[in-house]
């Protein structure tokens, strides 16, 4: 890949990365405003999904980061195809998440989310699956997750 196109790629990511990192700030800002969410015991609740996106936003803004400006690119690897099938997926992959967050409260997370997980998975997939590797990838991916936030949490998804 040429420089100025490596180049084009690390200041984008950096950009991205950057935006990132600022929006965990302004979400622990805002976290820091509502009372009463702070940890007054040892259990974790309730209160801690705050802080664990904006551990998880912080986390992927500095990978984001370190990637674009200390990896080296291996012939190409990770750069996108010049074929125009980016934007399309990308466009395709914003549609699904607004119907996915239109159709989660009238429908419910666990029909909708097996079905969001399976129509992007083949969008950003590396390699193309079978139906049946995306179905039970998706089911399953619901199922802990669910069984994560239910048993581990005791939060009730709609």
């Amino acid at each position: 890949m040429s420089s100025p196109k490596r180049r084009a790629i690390r200041i984008a990511e950096s950009v991205v990365a950057s935006c990132l990192m600022m929006l965990g700030a302004i979400y622990a800002y805002g976290i820091f405003q509502i009372r009463g969410r702070e940890f007054t015991s040892n259990e974790i609740g309730p209160s801690a999904f705050p802080w664990l996106l904006v551990t998880l936003l912080v986390i992927l803004g500095t990978t984001l980061l370190a990637r674009a400006w200390f990896a080296t690119p291996r012939n190409g690897a990770g750069v996108l195809a010049e074929n125009g099938t980016a934007p399309g997926k990308t466009l395709m992959a914003v549609l699904l998440l607004i119907a996915y967050a239109g159709s989660l409260e009238p429908v419910g997370f666990l029909w909708t989310t097996p079905l969001f997980l399976g129509l992007v998975s083949p969008l950003y997939g590396a390699r193309p699956l079978p139906l049946i590797a995306i179905a039970g990838m998706a089911i399953g991916f619901t199922v802990a997750l669910h069984s994560i936030l239910w048993f581990g949490f005791g939060v009730l998804l709609p």
